[in-house]
């Protein structure tokens, strides 16, 4: 799955303004930094996408810690959203998330159609963040 996210969505993330590396990606501008992570299941077979978003400065998490705009993530901030292949879901089981554990058809390029899939549903970290002001 590796694999085809980095062949697939890091060029579309690169064209998008996007910097770091997988599971971790954010767009620094002058006001706000947006923050994409790639969460995979513990237990293996799928992956959510998180998008959050934190204005452009130094980020205070509740426990006291300082985090640098450069090395935030969407893991390090509350209020964030989750994209599925379905779109923007509330209330999601990991039953819900991008799988490639289970049993298909089209078991042979599932990795290439998951890549695919989760790249056309970007737009909806961008309206999220549009959403949120930024």
């Amino acid at each position: 799955m590796n694999t085809a996210l980095q062949a697939i969505v890091v060029p579309a993330l690169r064209a998008r303004g996007f910097k770091g590396s997988l599971p971790h990606f954010r767009r620094i501008t002058a006001s706000h930094i947006h923050l994409l992570t790639f969460q995979f299941d513990r237990y293996g077979g799928g992956f959510v996408i998180e998008a959050a978003i934190a204005p452009n400065q130094p980020f205070e998490t509740r426990w006291g810690r300082i985090i640098e705009p450069n090395e935030l993530s969407a893991h390090d901030l509350d209020a964030r959203c989750r994209i599925h292949p379905s779109g923007i879901l509330e209330n999601s089981s990991t039953d819900d998330w991008f799988r490639y554990d289970k049993r298909t058809l089209f078991r042979k390029n599932i990795f290439k159609k998951l890549a695919q899939r989760a790249c056309d549903n970007l737009h909806l970290a961008e309206d999220y963040w549009r959403e949120k002001g930024a």
